[in-house]
């Protein structure tokens, strides 16, 4: 099997980090490391990583989801084959938000969010929100991932151009706004999305 030319990991949890480090280094030449503070990096190193990227830690209370932005930087400017995260709950949250990222960046947009995902995973700020209590949309393309389409979200997005829908639900109401629709899960489309608007 001919193997990436380069796989990096990350783990909210660095006791998953050995895992990881197997992984990569069956799929991959060189592994890269992400890690969240200098300890962690130390730790690591037995696992004999070509470089090691320490993020910066805001206060010790950070969630790992907030490191979605400052990753999607670093891989979009070092361009590696493969991330591996770790399947935690913390790891899933990172996985979504990099995607949203990664695919706002390859179609060189902004990120929004539904209120319920800014305050219950407090994923952006309320200047972020599309909808009543937010953001008026007026955008030549509102792409929603995962979004129902309920109608107090739809006030601030309906006044986009062109509206794409991603959902897995058939019947979600935001079909009934959007101009193209897919049925799918977000966490398959968008990487499938993202491959191909990068050609």
């Amino acid at each position: 099997m001919s193997q990436l030319n380069s796989v990096w990991v990350f783990s909210d949890n660095p006791e998953r980090y050995a895992e990881l480090f197997g992984g990569a280094q069956q799929w991959g030449q060189q592994v890269y490391a992400i890690v969240q503070n200098t300890d962690q990096a130390q730790a690591v190193m037995p696992y004999g990583p070509k470089c090691i990227y320490v993020l910066e830690q805001n206060d010790a209370l950070q969630r790992t989801e907030n490191y979605a932005e400052s990753i999607a930087a670093l891989l979009k400017d070092k361009h590696p084959a493969m991330l591996l995260l770790a399947a935690t709950k913390r790891g899933k949250a990172l996985a979504a938000r990099l995607s949203v990222q990664l695919n706002a960046a390859v179609l060189n947009a902004e990120v929004g969010c539904s209120r319920p995902i800014a305050e219950g995973e407090n994923w952006m700020e309320r200047e972020r929100y599309i909808g009543v209590s937010g953001v008026l949309l007026k955008s030549d393309l509102y792409l929603t991932l995962g979004i129902s389409g309920q109608i107090q979200h739809m006030v601030g997005g309906n006044g986009a151009k062109v509206i794409v829908a991603i959902n897995k639900d058939k019947n979600a109401p935001i079909f009934n706004y959007a101009d193209y629709g897919l049925v799918g899960d977000i966490y398959k489309v968008v990487p499938a999305l993202i491959s191909q608007l990068s050609r």
